[in-house]
């Protein structure tokens, strides 16, 4: 029964979270994909790391004002969704070009690395079916990317993904990427009355408004003091460690867990890209499995 609450739990905290920062997303989507020598795939890795970034421009309508996003365009926040975006990706109508399934990967990737650094068994972030304070949030979530920019991590990242050799995207996703969203979301809507329709116009107000902040984000976490860095880390934590180095190797095991978990999602998603919902249920089961085996918190699984 314990396992059955948990997933029902982070079944609950899908659309709701809001976690890592900018760069962390860039830099799970590398890792997991990008540096992945067993798929053969060409992939995009402006818009690879454009869809990493997004599904937070999806929370515009909700936290900024004076935006034209949808305020309930956050429900677009899902891995559901993304699995759709692959699904589509690897249609004919698309025909597997790098650009829409790079998108498509990296989107899902930041859907899906939320859920883990939120887990209530012990993410890093904390534990989203507690209380969670997004001003502050940000702060930490930001010295972490400072932290990565940094080169600070003992997680071993390739060269393809350390700071210097990750080109970061500053502009909004184009116009043949909104029409793609707007046909994998019809689809999904097909699938559940639920979710809302939105068209590639309105998708483009979330893209074009959150862009411009993730580079000012970028440049705050680029600019930070390594002291001011590690301060922040300390203060904001949520999991009683005391030192840099127990963060750090907090972090490898957290880092470790998420490209296992979008490795393994990945896997399924390209096997059965027809069966979104079965993918995210069935990576959902590994992320508990991983935090109830042990991983993820200090112990690190094997990628």
């Amino acid at each position: 029964m314990k396992g059955v609450l948990c997933v029902v739990f982070l079944s609950l905290m899908v659309v709701g979270t809001f976690a890592y920062g900018p760069f962390s997303h860039y830099s799970f989507a590398c890792a997991a994909y990008q540096s992945w020598d067993s798929v053969a795939i060409n992939w995009n890795a402006i818009t690879l790391h454009q869809g990493a970034n997004l599904p937070d421009g999806m929370w515009d309508g909700t936290f900024a004002s004076g935006t034209k996003c949808p305020p309930n365009a956050n429900i677009l926040h899902d891995p559901v969704y993304s699995g759709y975006l692959i699904k589509w990706a690897l249609d004919a109508k698309y025909k597997g070009n790098p650009k829409f399934i790079s998108f498509a990967f990296g989107y899902a990737s930041h859907t899906i690395s939320d859920i883990v650094g939120f887990a209530p068994q012990g993410g890093y972030l904390g534990n989203y079916m507690g209380k969670v304070y997004w001003t502050t949030k940000f702060i930490q979530m930001l010295a972490l990317d400072s932290l990565l920019f940094q080169g600070r991590t003992s997680f071993p990242f390739r060269s393809e993904c350390v700071a210097q050799n990750i080109v970061l995207p500053k502009n909004a996703i184009d116009q043949d990427l909104l029409e793609f969203m707007a046909v994998a979301l019809k689809d999904y809507h097909s699938a559940n009355s639920n979710i809302p329709l939105f068209n590639a116009t309105q998708i483009g107000y979330c893209s074009s408004s959150w862009a411009p902040e993730v580079d000012k984000m970028n440049q705050y976490a680029q600019n930070q003091t390594q002291a001011a860095t590690d301060s922040n880390l300390l203060f904001w934590d949520v999991l009683g460690l005391k030192t840099i180095e127990e963060t750090q190797q907090t972090l490898n095991a957290s880092f470790s867990c998420i490209v296992v978990v979008l490795r393994f999602y990945a896997q399924h998603a390209l096997a059965r890209p027809s069966q979104p919902l079965q993918n995210w249920q069935d990576t959902l089961a590994t992320i508990n499995s991983l935090f109830n085996n042990g991983y993820c918190i200090k112990k690190a699984p094997h990628f």
